[in-house]
Order: C-alpha cells, then structure tokens, then sequence
C-alpha cells in the first residue's frame, strides 16, 4: 500500500479519536477554576441608565463585581462591563447543579465572600477578590434540591429557599450564612467557615428564611402550623408563633395558614416581616418579637421601602407611613404590575416598559429611563440589589411550560439598569 494511503489512513482515524475524546473529556465528572488574573475592579461610578445587556441574572457585590449562577457554573464580571466579557473568575462542577448561592460584601478587614451550595451538599466559599476557593464542607440537603433557574439563574440567585445570609452591614451583627436541608440546619462564619450551630428538625417543616437577626421556620404539629424562630448567630431558641385566634381546634384551612415574606433583601433573606390571611400583616424585629403593621393588604401589590409603604391602585402610586398608615405624597403613575424597593426608592415599568424611578419620601420621581425592545417583551421579575435593578425579560405571550428561546426575550434578557 502507498505511503500516502497509510498517511490518509492514520490522518482518518486520529481525526475520529479526537471527535469522540473532546466529549468525553468535556462530560467527564469534576470541577474546574479559573482564579483572577487582573486586579480587583475598582467600584462603578454612579450614573443613570442601563448598564448591560446580559444573559443571566447577577448579584451585585460591592458595586464591583455582577456574580452569576446558572446549573453547573458560578462567575463574576466587573459588573459596568458589557456582556461578553471575559469572566473575572469562574467555577465550574459536573454532574452536581447550583442550588443556592449568597454574597457577602467587605466589611473592615473581611473580605468579599461568595457562598456556592451544590446538589451534592458540597458548599464553598469562594474569595470574590481573587475566586479562589477559601473553604468547603458537606451539608444536608433537601429532596428538592435542583437547579431551578432555567436559562437566566434569576430563580437560584434570587429565590433560593435552602439557602440563606444575614448581612452585618444591615443587622449590625456578624455574618452568618444558614444551609436548611430536610431535617438539618447548619449555620456558619462565611469567612472563616467556622461552625456556628446545627440543629435537626422534624421531617414535617415548610419554608425557612431569616430576619433582621433570626433564622425561622414553619414547623407543624398536629396540622397546626407554627413559625419558630432562632437567633441567627448562636441556633438559641427565641419564640414560636401562630397567628392570633387560630389552635390546634381550629378549622383545617385556619391551622395551615399561608403566608408571604415581605421587605426582603432576596426573596427569602433578611425579611423583616410576612402576611397572614387578608389584610393582616405582620413585622419580625431584630431581637424575633413580632407585632402588627399598621399597614397591610391583601394585594401583595404593596411595597415596603424602610419605613414607606408604597401602594399601587388605578394608576396612582401612594406612599404611607409604615407606622401609622397615614399618607405621605401620591401620584398619578401609569405602570405595569412589576414593582421593586430599594433602601430609599421604588422602581417600576411604565406602559411603555421605561423604568421610573421614585423616591419613597417625596414621591418624586428621580429618572424615567427608555429600556431596550421597547414594548416587544413583559417583565417575568424585578430585583433591587445594592442600588442596581435586575429585570428579567420573557415574550409578551410566554408560558412557564414553554423552552427557553421561545420563553425568554432575545439572547440576552436580563436587563441592569441604576438610576
């Protein structure tokens, strides 16, 4: 046989080797980092307008970094870079999925933290400033735990109900970042990763959350439902709690009473209160008492913004005294039903899909700004996080049931926008 057959032979079947190993490689189990390798971005300067365009949701940290979380991968950008950025630094595992994922600004001498949990039970802490890994340890986990965030990551970066932080800028106290799994509760420091405190549960408890200052959850007995509340930082019991009027004699539908967690920092971390029943709302302080609010509405429409109460009805928007209900300004605001509060600002969607911004004690409103597509989408969610609104965009007729390109709007629906 010619050489030249012989080189064409070997030339083929090289070529099918490497077809089939560059799967097998890319499928094979494990992890992989990629650390930073230029220095830490200095902080966003403050401007008005949209920021990016981007294929995921992020968590803002610091104003320096957008950190993103989709089923098999964690990153982080500078977060006033355009998308397609270069990655400041990455993790990825497989087969194990994100489950939860939290951040942790500096504060004195502490670093940036950012807190992974993993199917597996796995949970890392990675450093924000460099992405490498500072520490890991194994935590119970729950038989719902699976990657839920579709294409964007927005439902795992934002509405996680395994896993959960306490900022010290906001309560005044350390940190502390608490696992929940089916029967187990596991706390700890996010910087060292020391152990705080553990604790079992029984099988039947709903959904977990933190306060100001505790860690709570619904625990059942008898059918009746009971909210229990633990000092975040040491696991001490502080007191358990059912709404008023309601016992172990009372009807079916009273004993399981439902409720929604309001002025949240993300849908299930340091919320400062939830609502029982119509009308009847109610306020977790630092220290677990729980008293009434003077406002409360069965339209989960209503908006907390520190001590403002802000109400849409009819195309006005209404802020009210948090303590007293007595209002404050009103103003006439054609909006669509997204609404979201910051420290000092509520933000919604015109008609028009502008984003207004309004300040919550004068009702003035700051900035309208034009967002990208115009009408052609409808907002699925919107978060406020360290100053920066997220929107996530879907299609104007988008079904949960449908695949993510008929489901999401464009290729890069998620918009950051600060004024």
């Amino acid at each position: 046989m010619p050489w030249w057959v012989w080189a064409a032979v070997v030339a083929a079947v090289v070529a099918v080797l490497s077809c089939v190993s560059a799967p097998l490689l890319v499928l094979r189990p494990g992890s992989r980092l990629s650390t930073a390798d230029v220095p830490y971005p200095a902080p966003a300067a403050a401007s008005v307008g949209v920021v990016a365009q981007l294929r995921a949701a992020p968590l803002i940290l610091d104003r320096r970094l957008r950190v993103f979380a989709t089923q098999n991968d964690v990153w982080a950008e500078p977060l006033a870079a355009p998308d397609g950025t270069d990655s400041y630094w990455s993790y990825h595992r497989w087969p194990a999925e994100v489950v939860g994922i939290v951040a942790f600004g500096a504060a004195g001498t502490a670093p940036p933290v950012v807190v992974v949990k993993w199917s597996d039970g796995l949970l890392v802490a990675l450093h924000a400033e460099r992405g490498d890994i500072t520490w890991t340890t194994r935590v119970q986990t729950k038989d719902s735990d699976e990657y839920w965030g579709r294409r964007t990551g927005t439902h795992t970066v934002y509405g996680d109900e395994t896993l959960f932080s306490l900022y010290s800028a906001r309560s005044g106290s350390s940190p502390v970042v608490i696992s929940s799994g089916d029967t187990k509760v596991d706390a700890f420091d996010p910087i060292s990763g020391r152990q705080l405190w553990s604790m079992d549960l029984p099988t039947c408890h709903g959904v977990d959350w933190t306060g100001e200052e505790v860690f709570a959850t619904i625990l059942c007995s008898k059918g009746l439902h009971t909210i229990h509340l633990y000092d975040a930082g040491t696991g001490r019991p502080v007191r358990t709690w059912v709404p008023p009027g309601v016992s172990s004699t009372s009807t079916s539908a009273e004993r399981s009473w439902i409720r929604w967690l309001t002025a949240c920092r993300t849908e299930s971390s340091e919320c400062q209160g939830f609502q029982v029943r119509q009308e009847e709302a109610w306020r977790i302080h630092a220290d677990g008492s729980i008293t009434k609010e003077a406002v409360a509405s069965s339209d989960i429409d209503d908006r907390i913004a520190g001590d403002v109460v802000v109400r849409r009805t009819d195309g006005r928007l209404t802020g009210l005294r948090r303590d007293t209900g007595d209002q404050m300004w009103q103003i006439a605001l054609d909006s669509r039903s997204t609404m979201a509060t910051g420290a000092d600002a509520v933000y919604l969607l015109t008609s028009a899909n502008d984003l207004a911004c309004v300040d919550v004690r004068t009702g003035t409103v700051r900035a309208t700004i034009p967002l990208p597509g115009a009408t052609a989408w409808k907002a699925y969610s919107m978060y406020v996080t360290d100053g920066f609104v997220v929107i996530e965009r879907v299609n104007p007729d988008a079904r949960e049931r449908d695949g993510d390109r008929s489901y999401y709007y464009g290729s890069r629906p998620v918009v950051l926008a600060t004024c």
